[in-house]
């Protein structure tokens, strides 16, 4: 993953985007503790942009801070999962729908791009992977015409990520395959089919999740 910074962006807003990416990623282990400190040492950047990129991250509930000021990011819990796949299931329905009937020909094209080349990667290249899903969901936001709705979707994407990066390896065929079934929804402006493709897709991530949390259980 690239940690270089350049002089377009403010120095904070960089140090924001790299973080968030390294927690989403996995690259800094849910629950583990953040020593700014150090990792400032590790990112070659300053400390100051740094804690005002975790300020932004402690907003959106990805690190959270105890009563002795210790930072982690936050852990993975069966009720946080189950939490948020059910914000899914209220939010994507009505989110597919709108996409549906309003998406372009120019952005499913974007989507089918980005399948294709999903299909020609490896299993060993889990960072370009995960980046699969962000940039189709990304397009799907991008063509929504509720923008409030649009906010809350990708607001509880991100923090799912951190469930699917740990499973993207062992699923990766099949998720692909669930993303073109949505995609031949959505080409067909089918909002039915598109609905049903959704909703097979929340479960299908929600039950990977669980077997996921149940496996980690065991081994600690």
């Amino acid at each position: 993953m690239n940690t270089t910074f350049n002089h377009v962006k403010p120095l904070y807003e960089q140090a924001y985007d790299l973080v968030k990416r390294l927690i989403l990623y996995g690259k800094i282990a849910p629950g583990e503790k953040v020593i700014v400190a150090k990792l400032a040492d590790d990112l070659n950047i300053s400390r100051t942009p740094l804690r005002e990129a975790f300020r932004q991250l402690l907003k959106e509930q990805l690190v959270t801070v105890d009563r002795n000021g210790v930072l982690r990011v936050i852990d993975l819990e069966f009720d946080d999962l189950d939490a948020l796949y059910d914000c899914r299931k209220i939010t994507e329905k009505e989110f597919i729908a709108n996409i549906t009937t309003s998406i372009s020909d120019a952005n499913l094209l974007r989507i089918e791009q980005q399948i294709d080349y999903a299909k020609r990667l490896s299993n060993e290249q889990p960072d370009e992977c995960i980046e699969f899903f962000v940039n189709v969901y990304s397009i799907l936001i991008d063509a929504c015409t509720n923008r409030r709705l649009a906010q809350l979707v990708q607001s509880v994407h991100s923090l799912l990520l951190i469930y699917v990066a740990p499973t993207i390896r062992e699923s990766f065929t099949e998720r692909i395959a669930e993303q073109e079934q949505l995609l031949f929804a959505m080409q067909s402006r089918d909002e039915s089919k598109a609905i049903q493709a959704i909703t097979s897709i929340i479960e299908s991530e929600r039950n990977r999740g669980i077997v996921y949390l149940n496996e980690r259980s065991l081994d600690t």
